[in-house]
């Protein structure tokens, strides 16, 4: 069975929120940037990514789920770590989201609040 790791947004506690309703492992990391929580928008990212390569050394085929801070995290993580075993991921409000690049109907020339990050080579 693949396990669904969940990477929640900005503030959002271990269990609900807007993942809630799915299935899966919660990623325990500091989702936080201050002032919702004491740290960076990087240390968060940071330690969101060494929690994400845990999984994967773990050696499971997984797919992860993630929301805002989560998904801007799970985003760069698969893109700049290149995981072994996870087999797709489902962004949701992604603040880095590149133009055309999102499943709903949005305009193909907008992106994500923050800038944009190109995701290739993962479904």
């Amino acid at each position: 069975m693949t396990r669904v790791i969940k990477v929640r947004g900005t503030g959002e506690a271990m269990s609900g929120g807007m993942l809630g309703p799915i299935d899966g492992e919660a990623l325990p990391y500091r989702a936080e940037i201050a002032p919702l929580g004491t740290q960076s928008y990087s240390a968060s990212v940071a330690q969101c990514r060494a929690a994400l390569r845990a999984v994967d050394a773990q050696g499971e085929s997984w797919v992860g789920t993630a929301y805002s801070l989560g998904a801007a995290a799970l985003g760069d993580y698969v893109m700049l770590d290149r995981p072994k075993h996870c087999l797709g991921i489902v962004l949701l409000a992604d603040p880095l989201r590149a133009r055309g690049q999102c499943a709903n109907p949005v305009p193909a020339d907008r992106w994500g609040v923050a800038g944009e990050r190109r995701i290739s080579g993962i479904p």
